[in-house]
């Protein structure tokens, strides 16, 4: 493909054409490199938009004048003239606008969100064209509409049909069929993309949101969809880690109002703190209230800065003998006359949350069911929202500890990435780092990271929370120019931290359900 070779955002251009006779459409950018940070097969086009703020009006003129009409006129000198549709997909490369791939039809997905915005009657434009007389210049409604398609798991290659799709009523957008069948009264799947949803609004951002509102009306197991369409014009570069685990909140509420119907009671998580550490007591309260919010019963049991670790022990043995606590969590750092190990180990492996006992951490590296660590497992499914199929990656783990640095380079392990861990005496850091597809930092130091040492097209990871000089929280990486260089990196703060408490609930949820369950 074209696309392997030059780099800058692609966009279509399409128009009605009959012979010399050019009418231009909207421009809109289609997502067709579907499952790997836009860099991998094409596999068929996922969602589109129009709205493009990196395109601007002397890209557009030039690209009518000097590409779309002049191609129309030169069909015309080869004794070829078009009376149709021309279709171009152009990039915008440092050297100029490029043509990339140019065709006489529509471009689906680009038609569903392009003919939307058209107020003129679109059949006085083919009469024209039938009859040879011009048309007037189309009018296009002064709106942005994105659409994204709704696909069936295992697309582009093998995937099932006939899944019933419910909800597809109560969406409030315009729903365009393309894989479906109706049996009697239910809808089903019938395709590889299945239908798409288009809504329209004031700017890109405002027609992704509503349009990501109308998709969570659909319920259907065996259908997907990417959630970072327009993420070129959003400076969708950014994980937003704080997006992602309101909605993982959103789902848990949900669950958890299921559970207590099935079983008769809601999920319970313990929290334990030792002492007047002002960061821990924040943390502390985040956890509640989370917990508070997906509807789980909390217990925020205090104890002061000279408690005894037998008493604190003592305390732990109490809940793990309580039924009604599914979920155990001592907050971290403890007063220095408290052995760290001696209360993380004392624990039921069963209730360990947070996946610290030393059990959970063995059959986490032997690959058995267990409680997989809060902060590693957010980072995972961050990384998952990317789109990037992580099988035969590099990945580059910057930091070795317990918590972090080690359970996330085997949890990309278990996704068979090709994984790499660096740490404080690792020799020349950068040819480490800049071999890393997905480059995840965790060592608590300001700029270990600067943008020179990431691969372009990377997806970063800051796990870091620092302050610096000026007293501003930031990360491990060094944000600005990292993110010249990234395909995808999370912030600081709104990136992993979030995910981090988002885990935690739903680690207290599987922890319900395996007890439930025995």
């Amino acid at each position: 493909m074209v696309e392997d070779f030059l780099t800058g955002p692609a966009f279509s251009f399409m128009a009605f054409v009959d012979g010399e006779r050019v009418y231009p459409m909207p421009l809109a950018q289609d997502h067709k490199r579907a499952f790997d940070g836009d860099k991998g097969p094409n596999t068929g086009g996922m969602g589109a938009y129009t709205g493009l703020p990196f395109i601007s009006e002397e890209d557009r003129a030039f690209a009518l004048g000097n590409i779309l009409e002049a191609t129309a006129k030169a069909m015309c000198a080869e004794g070829c003239p078009l009376s149709g549709v021309l279709y171009g997909g152009l990039m915008k490369t440092p050297a100029g606008i490029k043509v990339i791939e140019f065709n006489a039809r529509f471009g689906d997905p680009e038609t569903e969100v392009v003919l939307p915005l058209l107020e003129s009657d679109i059949y006085d434009i083919f009469d024209a064209v039938a009859c040879g007389r011009a048309a007037e210049q189309p009018v296009w409604r002064n709106a942005v509409s994105l659409g994204v398609v709704l696909a069936s798991k295992g697309y582009p290659g093998s995937y099932p049909k006939g899944a019933e799709i419910l909800g597809v009523g109560d969406v409030a957008a315009r729903v365009y069929h393309m894989g479906t069948r109706r049996e009697g009264e239910r809808l089903l799947t019938n395709g590889g993309r299945v239908m798409m949803v288009v809504s329209e609004g004031k700017d890109v951002r405002d027609a992704q949101r509503k349009v990501y509102a109308e998709l969570g009306k659909i319920s259907c197991d065996a259908l997907f969809y990417r959630r970072d369409i327009a993420h070129v014009a959003l400076d969708g570069r950014l994980l937003d880690g704080k997006a992602l685990a309101e909605s993982i909140k959103e789902d848990l509420r949900d669950r958890v109002g299921k559970l207590e119907v099935k079983y008769g009671r809601k999920p319970s998580l313990a929290v334990i703190i030792v002492g007047n550490n002002p960061a821990s007591q924040v943390y502390v309260r985040n956890k509640v209230k989370t917990a508070i919010f997906v509807g789980m019963n909390s217990r925020l049991i205090t104890m002061a800065e000279d408690a005894t670790e037998e008493a604190l022990l003592q305390m732990i043995d109490n809940l793990n003998r309580d039924p009604e606590v599914d979920g155990i969590l001592v907050q971290l750092p403890l007063p220095k006359q408290i052995c760290e190990e001696r209360v993380i180990d004392a624990i039921a492996r069963e209730k360990d949350v947070d996946g610290f006992h030393v059990l959970n951490v063995g059959d986490l590296w032997l690959g058995r069911r267990c409680s997989v660590p809060c902060t590693p497992k957010g980072i995972l499914r961050l990384i998952d929202e990317t789109g990037i199929d992580l099988s035969g990656r590099t990945a580059v783990v910057v930091g070795r500890s317990n918590i972090v640095g080690k359970p996330v380079a085997k949890l990309l392990l278990d996704r068979n990435a090709t994984v790499i861990i660096a740490h404080s005496r690792t020799k020349d850091l950068k040819s480490v780092t800049l071999q890393a597809d997905v480059l995840v930092v965790a060592v608590g130091r300001e700029n270990v990271v600067t943008g020179d040492m990431v691969k372009p097209g990377a997806v970063v990871i800051d796990v870091g929370m620092n302050r610096n000089a000026a007293g501003k929280l930031c990360g491990d990486v060094d944000f600005v120019s990292a993110r010249q260089r990234a395909s995808w990196i999370t912030p600081v703060p709104g990136g992993v931290g979030p995910m981090t408490i988002a885990m935690l609930m739903e680690n207290t949820v599987e922890c319900f359900l395996a007890r439930a369950e025995q």
